[in-house]
């Protein structure tokens, strides 16, 4: 706060840039990383890149259950996946959040 109450909009400037580059960063090393999921079997596996299924492998062994198995075996796969880029994404993203969160209200805390 400066003397007369107000924020130091120059400081804020500041921290709000450093946080756009964050973030900007942040968004860069999601979209490149790779994230796992599998099956509770094992049998399938499925690869996610920024927080979108890019690859499905299904163990050959696995093509013996009937389909409606195969079926929810894909599906766990990939809801797994979705959980675990969902968490890194969080992970990654919280401290922002919270820096975010404290710049908004020092903006947004009335004078005094």
């Amino acid at each position: 706060m400066t003397s007369g109450g107000l924020p130091d909009f120059r400081q804020l400037t500041e921290h709000l840039s450093q946080l756009t580059a964050d973030m900007q960063r942040t968004q860069e090393e999601f979209a490149a990383a790779d994230v796992y999921g599998g099956s509770p079997d094992g049998l399938v596996r499925a690869t996610m890149r920024s927080g979108k299924l890019a690859a499905l492998t299904i163990d050959p062994t696995a093509m013996g259950q009937d389909s409606t198995r195969l079926a929810a075996q894909v599906l766990a796969a990939v809801q797994d996946c979705e959980v675990r880029s969902a968490e890194l994404l969080m992970r990654r993203t919280g401290p922002m959040n919270q820096a975010m969160e404290k710049v908004i209200g020092e903006i947004a805390s009335p004078p005094r």
